[in-house]
C-alpha cells in the first residue's frame, strides 16, 4: 500500500511540472541530463534557454539547483529534473521507407 502511495506522489509531482519543460528529442535530453548530473543546474539552464518562454522559470530553477548543491538538495533535484526532460522527450521521427 506503501508503494501506491509513492507512486501516487510521483505522478502528482510530475503533472506539476511537466508544462515548465520544453519537449526536446532523446538525445538532447539525455545530453541535458548528463549535464545535470555532471553540474547542476547547468542542463536546466540550457533547457530554459531552447525555448523563450520557458527561460525565466528555468533560470530561476537553475540557479537555485547550482546554489542548493552544497547540502545536496540541489544535485538531487537538478538529477529529477533531467529525469523528468527525458520523460517529456519524444522520439525522433522516422521516414516511411
Amino acid at each position: 500500500m506503501a508503494d501506491y502511495g509513492a507512486q501516487m506522489a510521483a505522478e502528482s509531482t510530475w503533472e506539476k511540472y511537466k508544462n515548465m519543460i520544453p519537449t526536446t528529442s532523446k538525445c538532447t535530453s539525455i545530453i541535458l541530463l548528463v549535464l545535470n548530473i555532471i553540474w547542476p543546474g547547468l542542463g536546466t539552464a540550457v533547457m530554459g534557454c531552447m525555448v523563450p518562454e520557458f527561460l525565466v522559470p528555468n533560470l530561476i530553477i537553475a540557479l537555485l539547483q547550482f546554489v542548493l548543491t552544497i547540502c545536496v538538495v540541489g544535485w538531487v533535484w537538478s538529477i529529477i529534473w533531467g529525469v523528468f526532460c527525458l520523460m517529456k522527450s519524444k522520439e525522433p521521427e522516422t521516414t516511411g521507407r
